[in-house]
């Protein structure tokens, strides 16, 4: 009897000291598992939220005359965060907090209205931009706004406060012949420019030849060469009409990459980037996307640029997959 209430008794210690590390790995888990996750999936929610209840005031500032224009893709619209009405200055701020800008110091933000084809072809949506700049860099937030057709609005449009910026945008099929000749032009001009390729370190199979990143600067032949290539191609795709000679500044930057199936002699070239900044550009409106697509061949071209403070930025993408 003596020896089972001790055993008890130990049995009971051996439960009462134990109880601390208990409350203990009770306490780390929830420190570091269960309340990171509940904040993530909070923090989600909150910020889809509160991105549902700007939607329709952003849209609202937009006259029926504008909304049409970014729907037909005919211009873009821009906006400065000081130019709207307060109540949603601070629904766009809270929005930013909630993507992770909170807390560091707003210096630029503007919300810019654009045909969703620019990014995503989608036709008859309104693709709206938060642009935020935070010392030392650049946040954006970006959703698309298609609405029910008869919505109700619930604001006021302010047309006098957006800035019409012109633009074209093009999504197409192209013959096989059509895209091998641009592929082939881009290829001459690209591959020797980016230089022998290698395995990227840390993912296995990536193969790829690229500028040096920055600090590295760009030779004035490489910009001329990058220059070339980007103002040749505006010049021999279709673009809607009326159509002019494309002319392009001088490059004040770019970066290229091209990305191969593997490292054997016999590799082949699956994707093409180039990127520029450039003082200027004329012969096209203001801001494009020009997407051309082949399906025989599994790829497509995407050019695409846009204005931003005194330069524009201009890209290309291009991949095939046969």
């Amino acid at each position: 009897m003596l020896t089972m209430r001790t055993a008890a008794r130990q049995r009971l210690w051996t439960l009462v000291s134990l109880l601390p590390i208990a409350v203990l790995c009770g306490v780390v888990a929830y420190a570091y598992l269960i309340r990171p996750w509940r904040a993530s999936n909070t923090t989600k929610a909150t910020w889809a939220a509160q991105r549902e209840e700007i939607r329709p005031l952003l849209l609202d500032l937009l006259s029926e005359e504008q909304t049409r224009e970014i729907k037909e893709s005919k211009a873009k619209y821009q906006a400065d965060l000081a130019d709207l009405p307060s109540g949603l200055q601070r629904n766009i701020k809270r929005l930013l907090e909630s993507s992770g800008v909170g807390g560091k110091r707003l210096v630029e933000v503007k919300v810019g209205y654009a045909p969703s084809a620019i990014e995503d072809p989608v036709a008859g949506e309104v693709s709206v931009h938060i642009f935020s700049t935070v010392s030392p860099k650049s946040f954006s937030v970006a959703f698309g706004c298609g609405e029910p057709a008869g919505a109700r609005r619930r604001g006021k449009p302010r047309p006098q406060i957006m800035r019409r910026i012109s633009c074209a945008v093009v999504d197409q099929q192209v013959s096989p012949n059509e895209f091998e000749a641009w592929w082939e032009w881009t290829a001459t001009a690209l591959i020797p420019l980016a230089g022998p390729p290698h395995e990227t370190p840390g993912q296995p199979g990536v193969v790829v030849a690229s500028s040096p990143p920055p600090p590295a600067r760009r030779s004035a032949s490489q910009l001329a060469q990058a220059r070339q290539c980007l103002e040749y191609l505006p010049n021999v795709l279709p673009k809607p009409e009326p159509s002019e000679p494309v002319s392009l500044g001088d490059l004040r930057d770019a970066d290229y990459s091209v990305y191969y199936t593997d490292l054997t002699p016999q590799a082949r070239v699956e994707q093409m980037y180039l990127g520029a900044a450039l003082p200027s550009l004329t012969g096209v409106p203001a801001s494009g996307s020009l997407r051309y697509g082949c399906g025989s061949v599994g790829g497509a071209l995407w050019l695409r640029w846009d204005p931003q403070q005194d330069e524009t930025m201009m890209f290309l993408q291009f991949k095939r997959e046969k």
